[in-house]
């Protein structure tokens, strides 16, 4: 019975969705349902594991998600966060913040200004609006702009296996765009800055981009001020074609050439910077890192549950 009553406290707390406004806490088993309920300002924590939504969730009010990570290696006590639906930031929700999430056939669209979506896992990212900040996310396919002219845009510090395509006044930094046949077109004046490109068609080839400087580039298109080097010598451990997987690792291989080659004296990259690329993926909250549920009670009768739970530095 005790062994049953630990299963059963293990399951609702992998389901529980936390919605924390001022001091007071309201617990949800839909993530629609706890974003209704919500006000302006409040965070919304999401456990690891499934989480319950729609198809399609749309904010209008600004809000912090925090999830438990994307990697299962990093979120091990809880799992990583994931998420069934599409993200959708519409008016209204200007200073929100999604954080932790794992939903890698789904997108996020950031349709308001001032967003920030960081350390996620996802399919897509749409960049609708002005001063929005993107970083540290893993992207599978692309980052897409609308074509209109925003401004103030950072996108700094992806991972990103496929397009980006009409962006507006974006500054570009320490990202890592792969896969060879995927393209960076028709971007207008965007500054592109201390990446790494493994990409099909030179830069310069479709219309005003912007500027690139001391980037790493895999193929010579003949950029002033860039770097030439073979994918094979770039990367730690990354397999051309390969989609995202734990045992990548893009840190710089000895003798790369990007190595304390940045603007800044850092390496090229996602792990240049003073504050690198996240590995873990963990969002800046604190983090479970383990829960000890026993299967019986001790000699007091009482049923011990120990939870070690660690700050993040970044």
């Amino acid at each position: 019975m005790l062994a049953l009553l630990a299963g059963v406290l293990a399951a609702c707390a992998q389901s529980v969705i936390t919605l924390q406004h001022g001091a007071a806490t309201t617990l949800f088993t839909v993530l629609d349902s706890a974003i209704v309920h919500a006000q302006s300002g409040d965070a919304i924590y999401l456990p690891g594991g499934p989480v319950a939504s729609s198809a399609s969730i749309t904010i209008t009010k600004k809000l912090s998600i925090f999830g438990a990570g994307y990697r299962a290696d990093s979120s091990a006590a809880t799992q990583p966060t994931t998420l069934a639906g599409t993200i959708l930031f519409k008016p209204g929700a200007e200073g929100s913040l999604i954080t932790g999430i794992l939903a890698p056939n789904n997108d996020i669209t950031l349709n308001c200004d001032n967003v920030s979506a960081t350390r996620n896992l996802v399919n897509n990212i749409y960049i609708f609006g002005s001063g929005l900040f993107v970083e540290d996310n893993v992207v599978n396919t692309s980052v897409m702009g609308d074509g209109v002219t925003h401004i103030n845009i950072l996108i700094r510090k992806n991972v990103i296996y496929g397009y980006m395509e009409y962006i507006y006044n974006a500054n570009l930094f320490n990202n890592v765009f792969l896969q060879n046949g995927a393209s960076i077109q028709a971007n207008v004046n965007c500054n592109f800055a201390n990446n790494i490109f493994y990409i099909s068609y030179s830069p310069t080839s479709f219309g005003n981009q912007g500027t690139f400087t001391n980037n790493l580039f895999t193929t010579d298109y003949n950029l002033p001020g860039n770097k030439v080097q073979a994918i094979g010598s770039i990367f730690t451990n990354y397999t051309v074609g390969a989609v995202w997987n734990l045992t990548q690792n893009f840190r710089l291989k000895a003798g790369c050439i990007g190595i304390k080659a940045g603007s800044d004296s850092t390496d090229v990259g996602i792990y240049g910077t003073s504050a690198p690329f996240k590995t873990s993926g963990l969002p800046f909250n604190p983090h479970i890192q383990s829960v000890s549920i026993p299967t019986a009670t001790g000699p007091d009768g009482k049923l011990t549950i120990s939870i070690t739970v660690a700050a993040q530095n970044q």
